[in-house]
C-alpha cells in the first residue's frame, strides 16, 4: 500500500493536530525538567559527578519549584542532606529548621528528626541533643503506630544507640547506662514478640559492640549477652576489627580521624596501636631541628 498525504481541509486537520501534539509535547518535556521531582534528581546526578555547587544549585532551585507542601518537604529535606554530606552542618540544621515549620503531620516528623540527630551527631555537637531528636521521634512512632510495633522498637533501639555513645562523656553514666539497657531489651522484647528473632539479636549486637569494657556496662552487658543468646541461640562475641592501624604518630593519628570523622567507621571497630609509652610517643625522640617540619602539630599536649 502507498501512503498518500490528505489533501483539503482534512490535511488541514491533521496539520494542526500534528502541531498540537508537538506543542504539549514539548511543553510536558519543559514542565518535566522544571519540576521539583526532576531537579532533586538532577541534583543527585550532579553530586555523584561530584559537581558539588552546582548539585547544591539544582537543590535549591527544587526547593524553588515546589507544587505542594509534599514536594517542598521532599525538597528541603534533601537540600539539608546535601549540606550535611558537604560538611555544611549549621546550614544543614537550619535547612530542617525550615521542615519542621511546613510539618503538619505527626509522621512527617520523623524523618526530620531522623536527619537533625544524624547531622547533629555528625557535626560532633553534645549527644544530648541528638538523643533529644529521637526521643521526640520515639514519642510520635509509639502513639502513632502502638508502643509494642515494630516502628516502636526501632524507635527504641535508635535512642538507646545514641544514649550508649553518650557513655564516655556522660558525667552522670550510670543512670544513662540503665536507660540504654532498658530500651534495648524493649526492642529485643517486641521483636522476639513479633516473631524476628534475627532483628531481636541485631539490636542487642548493636548496643554491646557500643559498649565500653569498663566495671560500670559490666552487668548491663551480661544481660544483653543473655538476651543475644535468647534471641540467637549463640553466644555474643565481638565482630572482628574493620582496621588496625599501627605507629600512633602524625600519620597514624590522621588516618584515625579521617576514617571515624570522615568516613563514619565506627571508633570501636578501628584500633591504633603505639608501642611506645602513649599517643605521639615518636614525637619526643625527634631531634630539636625536625621539630622545625610541623612546629603547630608539636603543640598538641600529647607530644610533650
Amino acid at each position: 500500500a502507498v501512503l498518500r498525504k490528505p489533501r483539503g481541509p482534512f490535511a488541514m486537520l491533521v496539520a494542526s493536530l500534528a502541531g498540537a501534539t508537538i506543542a504539549a509535547g514539548a511543553l510536558y518535556l519543559y514542565t518535566t525538567r522544571e519540576s521539583s521531582p526532576a531537579k532533586i534528581a538532577e541534583s543527585k546526578r550532579l553530586f555523584r559527578k561530584k559537581a558539588y555547587e552546582a548539585s547544591l544549585a539544582a537543590a535549591t532551585e527544587a526547593c524553588q519549584l515546589a507544587a505542594d507542601g509534599s514536594q517542598h518537604r521532599t525538597a528541603l529535606l534533601h537540600l539539608a542532606a546535601l549540606h550535611h554530606a558537604m560538611n555544611r552542618f549549621d546550614d544543614s540544621l537550619a535547612t530542617l529548621d525550615k521542615v519542621e515549620a511546613v510539618v503538619t503531620d505527626d509522621l512527617d516528623l520523623v524523618p526530620l528528626l531522623h536527619a537533625r540527630a544524624e547531622v547533629l551527631e555528625a557535626a560532633d555537637r553534645p549527644l544530648e541533643l541528638a538523643a533529644e531528636q529521637l526521643a521526640r521521634a520515639r514519642d510520635v512512632r509509639r502513639r502513632a503506630s502502638g508502643p509494642e510495633s515494630m516502628e516502636a522498637a526501632y524507635a527504641a533501639f535508635n535512642l538507646a544507640r545514641v544514649l550508649t555513645l553518650q557513655l564516655q562523656k556522660a558525667e552522670d553514666a550510670a543512670a544513662l547506662l540503665q536507660q540504654a539497657e532498658s530500651l534495648v531489651l524493649e526492642a529485643h522484647g517486641i521483636a522476639l514478640a513479633a516473631g524476628d528473632a534475627t532483628q531481636a539479636a541485631t539490636f542487642v549486637d548493636e548496643i554491646l559492640e557500643l559498649l565500653t569494657a569498663d566495671s560500670a556496662a559490666c552487668a548491663t552487658a551480661s544481660q544483653l549477652r543473655a538476651a543475644y543468646l535468647e534471641a540467637s541461640g549463640e553466644e555474643w562475641s565481638p565482630k572482628p576489627l574493620d582496621v588496625l592501624i599501627v605507629g600512633a604518630g602524625a600519620s597514624g593519628v590522621g588516618m584515625g580521624i579521617l576514617l571515624t570523622k570522615v568516613f563514619r567507621l565506627r571508633p570501636q571497630r578501628v584500633l591504633l596501636v603505639e608501642r611506645g609509652g602513649g599517643v605521639g610517643e615518636s614525637f619526643l625522640r625527634w631531634p630539636r631541628e625536625m621539630r622545625f617540619i610541623s612546629p603547630s602539630f608539636n603543640q598538641q599536649g600529647w607530644t610533650k
